[in-house]
């Protein structure tokens, strides 16, 4: 399989899907879904990647800091 440092385009995995529905050589089929999810981890990787931030650690929702303040709302209720 050809690698490249850009993502894998999701149009290219759906291409890769359909040949390997239409593959009637075993040998080939295995060859293209391992291909597939090659392509599916890497996807993966690059989500992970943008998620976390710049010093490598996760971005956390805006909300998060408002969560524990409506926390006593339910005991006085």
């Amino acid at each position: 399989m050809k690698t490249t440092d850009a993502a894998p385009d999701p149009k290219n995995l759906r291409e890769l899907a359909r040949q390997i529905q239409e593959e009637m050589d075993p040998n080939k089929m295995i060859e293209l879904v391992q291909q597939l999810i090659a392509g599916f981890d890497e996807q993966q990787q690059l989500r992970k990647e943008q998620f976390r931030g710049q010093d490598g650690t996760p971005s956390a929702p805006a909300d998060t800091a408002r969560g524990s303040v409506n926390s006593g709302e339910a005991e006085s209720a």
